[in-house]
């Protein structure tokens, strides 16, 4: 029997022997049971008359234990047909390399940034829960506070190879291409990426968005994005996931500099 701890912060404790496992690729959701999804529990209790999702995060306090906080719970009434399925950001996301890349005049680069996916719970149709499988970090980029948006901060670093991502099964892969058009060279500290405009592929046990062109021009110092349809080249057997949360008319997108890189 699981033992459920209170504290003055109002999170709990859970032993780790009782974390039920769910593989995302082949996911059914048990009712009256906690499931974890990398960071992200769920708690789905079913009534007669009534269902409630209950969710949270886990965060490792020591080799036993985990702490839970943040604990939200919904109550809907009647019953309906469930369906989990994965999605990406709500917000642009920012990710930054492991040091900052000196990016020539005229040369190009691709980086691979690891983005958290989303978990997405309807009802018939209806959207009940979309939440990111771990907690992330509030990032504003812009060049000053009054330019600029809101976005999530990439909890993992972006790579110049492929075999700098590790494979999880929790986070999907962009392709972004840098190309310096610009009459001087650029140093990439971070890069703000469109993820609610990107579509999600699933390509064996590796998750990919579509692939993210970033030129650079002299003009006005402006950068053109452009979103490639379909999945990259680097997914070799591709399937349809998610399409984007806001499609580009065109695949374009045009941004200040200082909107898109920093």
């Amino acid at each position: 029997m699981t033992t459920v701890e209170f504290t003055r912060q109002n999170s709990y404790y859970l032993d780790m022997d009782q974390k039920v496992e769910l593989t995302w690729e082949d996911i059914h959701l048990p009712f009256n049971e906690w499931c974890s999804l990398d960071q992200l529990w769920l708690y789905i209790a079913q009534k007669s008359q009534e269902f409630a999702v209950s969710y949270c995060y886990a965060e490792a306090r020591n080799r036993r234990w985990l702490q839970f906080t943040d604990l939200k719970e919904t109550r809907y009434p009647g019953a309906g047909t469930l369906k989990a399925t994965a999605g990406l950001a709500t917000r642009p996301v920012v990710a930054k390399p492991t040091q900052p890349l000196h990016l020539p005049r005229g040369g190009q680069i691709t980086l691979f940034v690891g983005t958290t996916l989303w978990f997405c719970l309807t009802r018939d149709d209806e959207l009940l829960l979309d939440a990111p499988l771990e907690r992330l970090s509030d990032s504003w980029f812009g060049p000053d506070t009054q330019v600029g948006e809101v976005c999530y901060a990439s909890p993992t670093h972006a790579r110049l190879t492929m075999e700098g991502v590790p494979r999880n099964p929790f986070k999907a892969v962009t392709p972004v291409e840098i190309k310096n058009h610009s009459d001087a060279p650029l140093v990439i500290d971070k890069v703000n990426l469109p993820v609610p405009n990107l579509a999600l592929y699933l390509d064996g046990h590796r998750h990919w968005t579509s692939q993210v062109t970033i030129t650079l021009t002299s003009e006005q110092q402006r950068g053109e994005v452009h979103i490639s349809p379909g999945a990259p080249p680097q997914a070799r057997f591709p399937v349809d996931i998610a399409p984007p949360r806001r499609k580009l008319e065109g695949g374009m997108l045009h941004k200040a500099m200082s909107l898109l890189l920093g």
